[in-house]
């Protein structure tokens, strides 16, 4: 039953993702609906083309929204560091001031141990 309700769910979220491009295509007046499959198999090599480069730059628009999103990029990891420091620096730099915490508490534990130092 899992089973099958899984492969339901998967077979809806094809089939509303596919709207969306059909809608996207339709929106952008693009020849076949947008279908690259349909482009070749008509072998309309201009289609294809018009197909392909409104496809990239639909990609390249959502990768310029959301720069952070990018899993593996190097800007990605850079956005991830920045926010994190500035958490870091919205709460007074906590984890600098438990560090700071262990050090004196290390010191004072090895002045205890050796008094002459």
């Amino acid at each position: 039953k899992e089973r099958l309700a899984l492969e339901k769910e998967k077979k809806e979220k094809d089939a509303a993702r596919q709207r969306k491009q059909e809608e996207w295509a339709k929106e952008q007046g693009l020849p076949y609906g947008g279908d690259l499959k349909k482009a070749r198999a008509a072998r309309d090599r201009k289609a294809i083309q018009v197909i392909m480069k409104a496809k990239k730059a639909q990609q390249e628009a959502k990768a310029a929204a959301e720069p952070d999103q990018r899993k593996g990029s190097k800007e990605g990891k850079e956005a991830a560091a920045a926010e994190e420091n500035q958490e870091e620096a919205k709460h007074g730099g906590l984890l600098g001031d438990i560090k700071k915490e262990i050090e004196k508490r290390e010191t004072l534990m090895k002045s205890e141990i050796n008094p002459k130092s």
